[in-house]
């Protein structure tokens, strides 16, 4: 990601403090995948085309605006990769945008890409990576303040974050976040694809076609297109992880769960699918089903409530361990991400020791 002159400057220093660069986005990024079928076109307010093989800004774009400590990257840097918390936001007359960044510089080191980092599994697992020295990107669709927050613990432990907001049922939104991570901040050896996909209980007629198709789009659809975007990259490397958080859902369908379950039953398909083509060629990909109540504020808390979800921690969850602990789950994922190659695991299925496993209930 390209910065102006005065955001080249400030990270030519080592923990120089940037109060708000601000620099025009005329960043040039190679295109891949399918962001190189779509080009020229219009983006966040500017004209992209290719020129030299590569992927470039041709008219106007939005501004940039950068906060944080500038560390210098490494000689082999291909940009100061600003690691941030990101949000676009309008501005000014014309539809432009703002990138609104928060963070610090640091080297090349491996990416955590967890799309779908919400308080509890999501950033969890992210932490945990961190604390093994990866480079933790969170994505998460809505509140800004709660990625904020999640960064900032990660880098207060003394690891290192990025936050993005991401819709990922946009079109070229997580191509994009993968193209710009691989150029800005690293080579992205783990990915976590915990996005979740339900939309209640719904009968079939009160299922409409809008929303059957959503539950689709998050849960197997945003996947294929991760995996476009990832798996040539690990498979160039010869080395990668993908691992799939699911749900109850892909196993077996229940009442009002028609796209849910139907959605979570392609995204185990999908993960079979990519095993077949790109194990051998050293990417692991692990479907992980989470058969049981998670003690997460984001989900469980949610559906619940929140005098509900306090009820329940108090009689199953807490000491009692009737409930999935987030980081069980990330050192699990921790687990699966370094397993040695001659004995991989492909499917694992995660629950309490009280619960009963999906297929005796």
């Amino acid at each position: 990601m390209a910065a102006g002159p005065e955001a080249s400057k400030a990270c030519s220093s080592r923990r120089r403090r940037v109060p708000a660069v601000e620099a025009a986005w005329n960043g040039v990024r190679p295109a891949t995948g399918s962001a190189a079928r779509h080009l020229p076109r219009e983006e966040d307010g500017g004209t992209w085309g290719r020129a030299g093989g590569r992927r470039v800004r041709t008219g106007p774009g939005p501004r940039m605006i950068m906060f944080g400590t500038c560390h210098a990257p490494p000689p082999f840097s291909r940009a100061c990769p600003l690691h941030a918390v990101s949000r676009r936001v309008p501005c000014g007359a014309g539809g432009s945008s703002v990138h609104a960044l928060i963070g610090s510089l640091s080297s090349m080191q491996p990416v955590c890409l967890v799309i779908g980092a919400g308080a509890g599994i999501g950033s969890t697992v992210a932490r945990r990576f961190a604390h093994e020295g990866y480079h933790a990107v969170l994505c998460r669709r809505t509140d800004e303040e709660g990625l904020r927050r999640s960064v900032e613990s990660i880098e207060s432990e003394g690891g290192s974050a990025s936050g993005f907001l991401l819709n990922a049922v946009v079109p070229e939104s997580i191509e994009e976040r993968v193209a710009e991570v691989e150029a800005d901040i690293g080579p992205i050896e783990v990915v976590v694809y915990n996005l979740g996909a339900q939309i209640g209980d719904r009968a079939l007629a009160d299922t409409s076609y809008k929303v059957f198709e959503l539950g689709w789009r998050m849960a197997a659809f945003g996947l294929f297109r991760t995996a476009a975007s990832v798996c040539p990259l690990m498979e160039q490397r010869g080395k990668g992880t993908i691992l799939v958080t699911a749900s109850t859902a892909a196993m077996r369908g229940n009442a009002g769960q028609h796209s849910h379950a139907a959605a979570m039953a392609a995204r185990r398909m999908l993960c079979q699918t990519l095993n077949a083509e790109y194990g051998a060629k050293g990417v692991h990909v692990v479907h992980i089903v989470i058969d049981g109540m998670v003690d997460a504020p984001d989900t469980l808390g949610k559906m619940l409530g929140p005098e509900a979800f306090r009820k329940l921690r108090e009689e199953r969850g807490l000491e009692h361990d009737g409930l999935i602990l987030p980081s069980a789950i990330a050192d699990t994922c921790y687990h699966l991400a370094h397993q040695h190659r001659s004995a991989w695991t492909h499917e694992i299925d995660l629950r309490a020791f009280s619960d009963l496993p999906w297929w005796n209930r």
